[in-house]
């Protein structure tokens, strides 16, 4: 009982770090002190590049377009990532705004541009015996296409949530920046020196779940220091809970039928399932908190992550029931 315990545990490490941070920013917020704000600042946007200058090592273009076909399966996982899923959250949001307020909606709805993950997506694909190749492409193709959609589609919807306009350039610059450059020159450095590459990446896969955990640390933090957390109730936090849990069994249940009538290959839709229905927190994360950097708005960064910090783990725990349902299927309905 104690090994079954402490496997899950370590397979679960990351979600219960994600959860620690939080803690952290609660009891112990002066990481945003007026003194340190420049630094802090400085330290998050430097984490961004650093995630995604590892990213651009990683990638491994030549594994990706392995699994180009059939490109059916990749409209139809990108639909899903940046048309129907906000389309439903939206639909969602529209009740919930009275039990949640406003900025957890926002929150909700900015979970729902994300792209897809690459690593979890890829591995409950290879564990439910998908078709491993279409599905790093999907996830890929998502990610990459994602650091241009997900700035624009935010910036749309907070425009028109407040009634302010927002300049997209001073927007994408700060992102080209922050996100374009670094992903640029670890892809260089991985085509040129790809045995280097390759080594650096391997060795520093703890780094990006570190600068992610900084990252929330840090916008939880402010939320604190603002004092806007006092003001939400625990109405609003299990109201979040349970909307972001609808959203993700609605989600879930419309991709998986919505699969069948594209006439996919058993393999192959299980790799639609999993690359159209997951959100990924190592993208998605520093997209957003990149692109408020950008476009500041009357909107607390620390409740918007929320919805995104409950989705993660709670789509991990579905595709670990699923996986099994899965596998044993011979031929998929």
């Amino acid at each position: 009982m104690v090994s079954v315990v402490i496997s899950f545990l370590r397979q679960q490490s990351f979600v219960l770090l994600l959860f620690a941070a939080v803690a952290l920013a609660l009891v112990w917020p002066d990481a945003v002190r007026a003194d340190k704000a420049y630094w802090a600042e400085l330290a998050a946007h430097l984490a961004v590049a650093l995630i995604f200058f590892l990213q651009g090592l990683s990638l491994a273009m030549r594994q990706m377009l392995a699994g180009a076909l059939p490109l059916r399966l990749h409209f139809f996982v990108l639909g899903w990532n940046f048309i129907f899923f906000p389309a439903l959250a939206a639909l969602l949001c529209a009740p919930a705004v009275w039990v949640l307020g406003q900025e957890l909606c926002v929150g909700l709805w900015m979970l729902s541009i994300l792209p897809t993950t690459i690593a979890s997506a890829t591995a409950l694909t290879v564990a439910a015996r998908g078709e491993v190749a279409q599905a790093i492409f999907a996830s890929i193709f998502s990610n990459l296409l994602g650091v241009l959609l997900v700035p624009l589609l935010a910036v749309a919807y907070l425009s028109s949530a407040s009634g302010a306009e927002l300049p997209l350039l001073p927007v994408f610059e700060k992102l080209a920046w922050i996100v374009l450059l670094p992903l640029m020159v670890g892809q260089c450095l991985r085509r040129f020196f790809r045995e280097f590459s390759v080594g650096i990446s391997a060795r520093t896969r703890w780094l990006p779940q570190l600068a992610i955990l900084y990252i929330v640390y840090l916008s939880f933090a402010q939320t604190v220091a603002s004092g806007v957390l006092e003001s939400l109730s625990l109405q609003q936090l299990l109201g979040t809970f349970l909307w972001v849990a609808l959203l993700l069994l609605i989600a879930s249940w419309m991709v998986w039928k919505t699969s069948s009538w594209m006439q996919f290959k058993a393999d192959e839709r299980v790799s639609a399932f999993f690359t159209a229905s997951q959100k990924s927190i190592a993208t998605g994360l520093p997209l957003l908190t990149a692109t408020f950097a950008a476009a500041p708005l009357l909107v607390d960064t620390g409740l918007v992550l929320v919805p995104l910090l409950i989705y993660h783990p709670l789509q991990l725990l579905l595709g670990g029931v699923l996986v099994p349902r899965f596998a044993a299927r011979g031929q998929l309905n």
